[in-house]
Protein backbone atom coordinates (compact mmCIF):
# COMPACT_ATOMS: atom_id res chain seq x y z
CA UNK A 1 0.00 0.00 0.00
CA UNK A 2 1.50 3.43 -0.81
CA UNK A 3 1.20 6.33 0.70
CA UNK A 4 -1.19 8.00 -1.85
CA UNK A 5 -3.65 4.78 -0.84
CA UNK A 6 -3.35 5.48 2.78
CA UNK A 7 -4.17 9.14 2.23
CA UNK A 8 -6.90 8.59 0.35
CA UNK A 9 -8.64 5.51 2.53
CA UNK A 10 -7.84 8.20 5.58
CA UNK A 11 -9.35 10.97 3.85
CA UNK A 12 -12.88 8.58 3.20
CA UNK A 13 -12.19 7.43 6.95
CA UNK A 14 -12.57 10.80 8.09
CA UNK A 15 -15.91 12.12 6.06
CA UNK A 16 -17.55 8.58 6.41
CA UNK A 17 -16.68 9.12 10.53
CA UNK A 18 -17.83 13.15 10.74
CA UNK A 19 -20.97 11.78 8.43
CA UNK A 20 -22.22 9.08 10.83
CA UNK A 21 -21.36 10.77 13.79
CA UNK A 22 -18.54 8.29 14.74
CA UNK A 23 -15.62 10.25 16.72
CA UNK A 24 -13.58 7.43 16.76
CA UNK A 25 -13.53 6.38 13.17
CA UNK A 26 -13.17 10.26 12.25
CA UNK A 27 -10.21 10.43 14.71
CA UNK A 28 -8.52 7.50 12.75
CA UNK A 29 -8.99 9.28 9.63
CA UNK A 30 -7.18 12.54 10.53
CA UNK A 31 -4.63 10.89 12.43
CA UNK A 32 -4.16 8.71 9.03
CA UNK A 33 -3.88 12.13 7.53
CA UNK A 34 -1.41 13.94 9.20
CA UNK A 35 0.54 10.70 9.34
CA UNK A 36 0.79 10.38 5.75
CA UNK A 37 1.28 14.45 5.67
CA UNK A 38 4.47 14.04 7.74
CA UNK A 39 5.78 11.09 5.77
CA UNK A 40 5.33 13.04 2.61
CA UNK A 41 7.11 16.16 4.13
CA UNK A 42 9.83 14.25 5.27
CA UNK A 43 10.12 12.36 2.12
CA UNK A 44 10.61 15.76 0.39
CA UNK A 45 12.94 17.14 2.83
CA UNK A 46 15.24 14.38 2.73
CA UNK A 47 15.32 14.20 -1.39
CA UNK A 48 19.02 14.45 -2.54
CA UNK A 49 20.46 17.85 -3.11
CA UNK A 50 23.35 18.58 -5.09
CA UNK A 51 25.79 19.56 -2.82
CA UNK A 52 27.87 23.26 -3.25
CA UNK A 53 31.31 22.53 -3.64
CA UNK A 54 32.70 25.66 -1.73
CA UNK A 55 36.17 25.20 -3.41
CA UNK A 56 35.12 26.03 -6.80
CA UNK A 57 33.46 29.10 -6.10
CA UNK A 58 36.72 30.61 -4.80
CA UNK A 59 37.10 33.61 -2.09
CA UNK A 60 34.20 36.29 -2.74
CA UNK A 61 35.74 39.06 -4.84
CA UNK A 62 35.66 42.59 -3.66
CA UNK A 63 36.10 45.77 -5.64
Amino acid sequence: MNVATLSRLSLLALVVGVLLGDIFMASAGLAGLCGAAVYLNVLQDTQAQEPQDEASSGPPFFA
